[in-house]
């Protein structure tokens, strides 16, 4: 029986995707699930980001994280958060579209 190496980063970008149950220990939901099953760290949404900011904070994640330029996932976070807020005449597009977005647990690099 071969047994799978946990991931290091999952991403659920699903609406209300880091939502949960509040307990005595934090949020009970989906992120924790991943956390608690070995995956280092979990990318969700609080909220139902519109679906083209979603794919550009994603893009940019994952470019941010996997060229190595950013020095943790958190950092690429930011970073992707930043591109994709900002619209092409420097105004910021509207917190629902980038603000949602929330990760748990040991942000290290790919």
């Amino acid at each position: 029986l071969t047994w799978l190496q946990p991931p290091p980063a999952v991403a659920l970008v699903g609406s209300h995707s880091g939502g949960g149950d509040l307990c005595e220990d934090g949020v009970l939901g989906l992120p924790r699930a991943f956390i608690a099953a070995g995956a280092r760290c979990v990318l969700s949404s609080l909220w139902a980001v519109p679906d083209e900011s979603a794919k550009r904070v994603m893009v940019n994640w994952y470019r941010e994280g996997l060229s190595g330029s950013a020095p943790s996932l958190s950092a690429a976070l930011q970073r992707a958060i930043c591109a994709a807020a900002q619209r092409p005449d420097g105004s910021w597009e509207e917190p629902v579209h980038w603000a949602g977005f929330t990760l748990l647990g040991n942000s290290a690099a790919f």
